[in-house]
This record gives structure tokens, C-alpha cells and sequence, in this order.
């Protein structure tokens, strides 16, 4: 029996699973940053009378939605909201590597058994 692909990191599918280990990794720069995201996006759609039909979201919903293309552009305004605040509220990878505490020859810890 063949095995399928599961698209569980697709988020414009509507699937967001993909993102839980980016939210877990930094909640709280990452977490924030999403809700924000989310936020405009759904004021966008919202203002541009977006309707959609189906109980799911992303773009596998699209044949169902009214006001498409005010959909689409709802989720590239949450995106690119998500992506830049998410950016500027994390540290450069130089800072982040040169946080990092290197680890000391002399914190092993040598165990006999006599």
C-alpha cells in the first residue's frame, strides 16, 4: 500500500500544525506574533466583506469563499504581518549564536566505582 504525504505544514492550507514547534521554541516573541498576524488578517477580510462558507480556512477553501481575492489578500496581509513582527522582535542569528554559553571541558563529571 502506497503511502500519501500528509500536508500538515502547509498553513495556507489551513493546517497550522507546522508551526507549533516555531511557537514552542520562542512563545514569547512567537506567539505574540502570530495573534497580531491573525488579527489583521481577519480585520482585513472583515473589512472588505470577505465571507467565507466553509468551517476550515486557507486556500483550500477559496471556491467557497466570496469575495476572493479580498481573501487571498487578507492572508498575505496577516502573513507579511506575522513574518516582520516576528523578525523584529527576535535577535539577529549572530546574537543568538554568540549567547550561547559555550560548555566548559570542566563541567564533566568523571565517575569511578571502586
Amino acid at each position: 500500500m502506497k503511502r500519501v504525504k500528509r500536508l500538515e505544514s502547509w498553513g495556507c492550507i489551513g493546517i497550522t500544525e507546522g508551526a507549533i514547534p516555531f511557537a514552542a521554541s520562542d512563545p514569547m516573541r512567537v506567539i505574540p506574533s502570530i495573534v497580531v498576524g491573525g488579527i489583521v488578517g481577519n480585520v482585513t477580510a472583515f473589512l472588505f466583506g470577505v465571507l467565507n462558507h466553509a468551517p476550515w480556512g486557507g486556500l483550500i477553501v477559496l471556491p467557497v469563499v466570496d469575495g476572493r481575492i479580498f481573501y487571498v489578500v487578507a492572508i498575505i496581509a496577516g502573513s507579511v504581518t506575522t513574518a516582520l513582527m516576528v523578525n523584529f522582535l527576535k535577535k539577529p542569528i549572530e546574537q543568538r549564536q554568540n549567547d550561547k554559553a559555550p560548555v566548559a571541558a570542566s563541567d564533566d563529571l568523571d565517575l569511578s566505582f571502586d
